[in-house]
């Protein structure tokens, strides 16, 4: 068995601090590779930095009523019922939701045994394996352009640039 391994981005817009540089580069806290056995990790990136999420009031009506967005840049840490969060952990679900909806397509019978056809029902419905799941969203995934950032102080690790799979 071979698992899907997800690192985490930066972000973008209003969620990132003025000297970070965004989507495409690598949060230094996140895990690469090579492993032990020579693999490069991770197999797929995502945005894990910063990303707004649920923050439970207990016995509070409305706490999730937006009336407040959090806002990085505007140092606003936490909105109405959500609060920045950061790490591999927050870039899993962004993965797992493409993932998602890509097994969808599939069980829908958007492809045929020659390509996908583009409507649902055109193709064969079947469930893929975890493998081609796997593959299809590496092979579907786009190198990240930028290098390794350094949270919170902004700066690049220059000794340790970003390797693709096909380089």
């Amino acid at each position: 068995k071979s698992p899907m391994a997800v690192g985490s981005s930066l972000s973008y817009g209003d969620d990132i601090r003025s000297n970070e540089k965004g989507i495409e580069f690598l949060a230094d806290y996140s895990s690469r590779g090579p492993t032990s056995d020579g693999r490069i990790k991770p197999d797929v990136v995502a945005p894990g930095h910063f990303i707004v999420a649920p923050n439970a009031e207990p016995n509070t009506e409305g706490e999730c009523d937006g009336s407040k967005s959090p806002s990085i840049r505007r140092s606003i840490d936490v909105g109405s019922g959500v609060r920045y969060v950061s790490g591999t952990s927050m870039a899993s679900p962004v993965v797992t939701g493409g993932a998602a909806i890509l097994r969808q397509y599939f069980e829908e019978g958007y492809c045929n045994s020659e390509r996908c056809c583009g409507s649902k029902g055109c193709g064969e419905s079947f469930i893929p394996s975890g493998s081609l799941m796997k593959a299809v969203l590496m092979n579907g995934a786009q190198p990240l352009t930028g290098g390794i950032q350094r949270v919170p102080d902004g700066n690049v690790v220059n000794e340790q640039p970003l390797k693709e799979y096909d380089g």
